[in-house]
């Protein structure tokens, strides 16, 4: 599925990240988390579920949580905004985002390439 451009305010990566969805009252309900930007992502649901215009996305073994925004929605796909809060777990979630987006980043993995081997004394 595509989004397009649309509107965003990111460059969004190409990641496969694990994470879980909550809403008050209602079991979590799993998702793959692709196109991550700091603005927000495109998630896959993992099977077609009712969610409200705003949830929390918890990533998988981080402990860090980040509250969303639907901005799209189709099928089992939605592309959500990010809302972060300064409460701890908002602050993780931003950490997180940042680290992978720079670990995902082709300048990263270029240099990480180009990168000549060490001289011995």
């Amino acid at each position: 599925m595509s989004f397009g451009k649309r509107n965003r305010t990111a460059n969004r990566h190409d990641v496969n990240l694990r994470a879980c969805i909550e809403v008050l009252g209602r079991p979590p309900v799993g998702c793959i988390v692709h196109n991550l930007s700091e603005a927000g992502a495109r998630l896959e649901l993992l099977g077609r579920v009712y969610l409200p215009k705003s949830f929390i996305l918890r990533f998988d073994n981080q402990g860090a949580a980040v509250r969303c925004e639907t901005a799209r929605a189709a099928g089992v796909g939605i592309g959500v905004r990010f809302s972060f809060e300064t409460k701890p777990e908002g602050l993780a979630a931003k950490r997180l985002i940042r680290d992978t987006l720079a670990s995902a980043s082709p300048a990263n993995k270029t240099f990480r390439q180009s990168r000549p081997p060490a001289l011995s004394a």
